[in-house]
């Protein structure tokens, strides 16, 4: 098997915590996502949970720390939202980790 050296940069997520949010009281919440090959610039990161981008809190190779709002997750329309990191190598290089891992969210619709 051909092992390709982009495949070390490429990120790969292995876990999401926690996996059920409850945004009915707070206006806030944090995510966090571990895996690999996340690098540590935020501004070459986006991290959505379904179809909403979350905001980039703290970044590490092995861990993104994300908040999502409680106005954000009133609009995730499927409740177990799937979970993905798209990373910026270049300008044409744009690969996205997705996981089978969910987050569940219970959001006060607004």
């Amino acid at each position: 098997t051909k092992v390709d050296a982009r495949d070390a940069i490429y990120p790969v997520i292995t876990n999401v915590s926690p996996t059920t949010i409850e945004m009915k009281d707070v206006p806030t919440t944090d995510i966090t996502i571990t895996g690999t090959g996340f690098g540590t610039d935020t501004s070459k990161l986006v991290v959505k949970l379904g179809t909403v981008t979350a905001t980039n809190k703290t970044v590490s190779d092995t861990s993104i720390v994300v908040t999502i709002t409680a106005v954000q997750a009133a609009t995730i329309v499927d409740t177990n939202a799937a979970v993905s990191v798209t990373k910026e190598i270049s300008a044409t290089d744009k690969p996205v980790a997705t996981t089978t891992k969910t987050v569940r969210v219970n959001a006060a619709k607004l």
